[in-house]
C-alpha cells in the first residue's frame, strides 16, 4: 500500500473512530490514549510505506531518453511563459524552436 492509500484509510477510520468515541457523549481516558497512539501508528505506517516505495538498488537508473526521444523537462514557470507568448502571438515560428518545445 502506498502512502496515499494509508492516509486515505486513516482519514476515513478517523471519522469512524470519532463516531465510536463520541457515541456515548463522553470520552474515556483509554479512548483518548488510544486516539493519541493512532497518530503515531499512522506516522509509522506512512513512513515505512514511503521508505519501501522510494526503492533503492532495485530501481532502474533514470535515462534522458525515452523510446529514442530525448526527455526535456521544463519548470512550470517556463511553460507558463511559453503559453502566454503563444497566446499573444509572440511565440517563435522557427521550426527548430518549435521542435525544441
Amino acid at each position: 500500500m502506498g502512502v496515499f492509500s494509508i492516509t486515505a484509510f486513516f482519514s476515513i477510520f478517523a471519522y469512524v473512530w470519532l463516531f465510536i468515541v463520541l457515541y456515548d457523549q463522553k470520552v474515556e481516558l483509554w479512548e483518548a490514549w488510544l486516539t493519541f497512539i493512532f497518530f503515531f501508528v499512522l506516522i509509522i505506517f506512512a513512513y515505512c510505506a514511503d521508505i519501501k516505495g522510494s526503492g533503492g538498488d532495485d530501481e532502474e537508473p533514470l535515462n534522458d531518453m525515452e523510446d529514442g526521444i530525448p526527455v526535456v523537462e521544463f519548470t512550470p514557470m517556463e511553460i507558463y511563459k511559453q503559453l502566454v507568448a503563444e497566446k499573444k502571438g509572440e511565440a517563435s515560428k522557427d521550426p527548430a524552436e518549435v521542435e525544441k518545445r
